[in-house]
């Protein structure tokens, strides 16, 4: 992923406003069946479909609320909402009553938490939901910003190799105690509940981040390494977690990630030949013009790794969205903001 990703950077942010997704492997991710869409980008379908609930950062939380890169844009959860009428609940512009907020009563999932406001914040709202039969599948996808506030923080402990190290541990175990508490809570909330979780991908060899840390020399090299190893060791934390457990479906966007960072060819998506190297809010570009989120396209992708292991573990039914749905969203999203604006 690093070296197909080239963008400026400003001064240190949270990972919420660093983090990219890429794409894996088009033939297994997007599916083949054309589809027509029916309903509007900003409703959600609440039918007979079962309810699917979810938690974690800026991936999960519906990108229309959040102008002006990524309202040009829609994220996995609105993508499924769209063309699958998968019921994340009611669609509310001021969801779980924050103002301004808009998205879906079981997604609570909110752009810049780490795992440690997930517990605070959110776990308790979709337990809750689990615990009444309101949710069926509960989606955890968290992880980014823990290891994005200790990059932020990084650059100050360079010169305390020691104490750099006991913090970033601190880091992993306590993303993975979340991670625990998080998965063990919607479990015991209900026996009926079907828990997905989801691998982060590599941040550290985003270009972002290796821009940060490049004044720091040979330092910010080990730097990158000790954050990938750690990263990596919490993945192979939420996968072991996963391993054997009937109630719990693994999501592996790591892996998709690092498909396409060893892919030596152009990203095609139906008709439309991705732009890996620059950012903008066109549908073609990879990333949006913040330099930071992944489009549509991309966010498509993960949408289909999602429906894939939520069908290979519990048979959901939900069909793979094809690449020319994901095309058509990401034109429709692009075009309709590019419409208000010119009003």
């Amino acid at each position: 992923m690093g070296h197909r990703h080239r963008y400026p950077l400003s001064a240190p942010e949270d990972l919420e406003n660093r983090v990219v997704m890429s794409l894996g492997s088009l033939s297994s991710m997007l599916g083949l069946q054309p589809a027509a869409i029916h309903h509007s980008l900003t409703t959600a379908h609440v039918g007979s479909s079962p309810a699917i609930g979810a938690v974690g950062d800026s991936l999960t939380d519906p990108y229309q609320g959040y102008p002006p890169d990524r309202s040009h844009a829609r994220n996995w959860v609105e993508q499924l909402a769209i063309s699958r009428h998968a019921n994340f609940g009611a669609f509310s512009e001021n969801v779980h009553g924050q103002s301004g907020h808009p998205g879906y009563a079981n997604d609570w999932a909110m752009s810049g938490a780490t795992s440690s406001d997930l517990v605070a914040n959110q776990l308790p709202g979709l337990a809750a939901q689990v615990a009444k039969g309101q949710v069926k599948y509960a989606v955890v996808l968290i992880g980014d910003n823990d290891f994005g506030q200790f990059l932020n923080q990084a650059p100050a402990l360079a010169s305390d190799p020691a104490a750099l190290m006991a913090s970033l541990a601190q880091v992993e175990q306590t993303a993975q105690a979340n991670f625990d508490k998080t998965v063990q809570t919607l479990l015991q909330a209900s026996p009926n509940v079907k828990v997905e979780v989801a691998t982060i991908p590599d941040i550290a060899q985003t270009p972002a981040v290796q821009a940060q840390l490049a004044p720091l020399g040979v330092q910010g090299q080990a730097l990158t390494q000790l954050v990938s190893q750690a990263i990596g060791a919490y993945n192979q934390h939420i996968r072991s977690v996963a391993s054997g457990n009937d109630h719990i479906a693994l999501a592996d966007l790591a892996a998709v990630d690092a498909s396409l960072a060893q892919s030596t060819t152009p990203l095609q998506v139906g008709s439309i030949t991705m732009d890996m190297t620059h950012t903008g809010d066109d549908y073609h570009d990879f990333i949006l013009a913040d330099g930071l989120h992944p489009g549509t396209i991309a966010q498509g992708i993960i949408a289909n790794t999602m429906v894939d292991a939520l069908d290979a573990k519990f048979q959901a039914g939900i069909r793979p969205l094809s690449a020319s749905e994901i095309v058509r969203i990401a034109q429709k999203a692009d075009g309709a903001v590019a419409t208000a604006n010119r009003v």
